[in-house]
């Protein structure tokens, strides 16, 4: 494929991302591929290695345009003084979002936990912004103990994702889809009650 030089480097990079956000939208994370982004966009696949080191900080950076279209969604929340309900209403955002973006999502989770990959300090700092949300909305239930409230939130966070990984498809799943938001309500509401007492 001829080597096309229609956009500049920072226009070229705008759509490289564009174009892999899209085809995680459409198909996920496993069939991304520089030569398919490539083919779609009409460069070789080397101009992509041109705008983006490799695969995993393009990856990345998609993850991270995920992650501060989360943040500006829970930045809408309000917050006050009852961590039942502040909670709810956090709860309720995320719930959404990971509805509305199943596949951008999944795309969080499946590239976070990969073995030797070094994340961006600017993405790091989009997934403290989103634990920062949820420790404001749960910190009326602490006196002032921060590494407490911080375990909480990741208590919380990880026992989330166990209600959101399980497959429609496995033995325990009979009608686990239709009830993951019930669930995840009754989770994070027993476990503030079980703080309060």
């Amino acid at each position: 494929m001829a080597r096309r030089s229609d956009h500049s480097r920072e226009e070229l990079k705008a759509l490289v991302l564009e174009t892999a956000r899209k085809q995680i939208e459409s198909d996920g994370l496993p069939a991304l591929t520089a030569r398919r982004i490539a083919a779609e966009i009409g460069y070789s696949p080397g101009s992509i290695y041109n705008v983006f080191d490799n695969l995993d900080q393009l990856i990345s950076t998609v993850n991270e345009g995920t992650m501060r279209k989360l943040n500006a969604e829970l930045a809408t929340v309000s917050i006050g003084d009852d961590a039942m309900e502040n909670a709810r209403r956090v709860l309720a955002v995320y719930i959404d979002f990971r509805e509305a973006n199943p596949a951008l999502w999944d795309a969080v989770l499946a590239h976070a936990i990969r073995p030797g990959v070094e994340q961006p300090e600017s993405y790091l700092k989009e997934i403290e912004t989103s634990f920062g949300v949820a420790a404001r909305a749960i910190a009326p239930a602490f006196d002032g103990d921060a590494h407490e409230l911080r375990l909480a939130v990741d208590v919380l966070w990880t026992s989330l994702q166990g209600i959101f990984s399980v497959s429609p498809h496995g033995l325990l799943a009979t009608d686990v889809q239709a009830r993951r938001r019930e669930m995840a309500e009754f989770l994070v509401e027993t476990y503030l009650k079980g703080l309060k007492a």
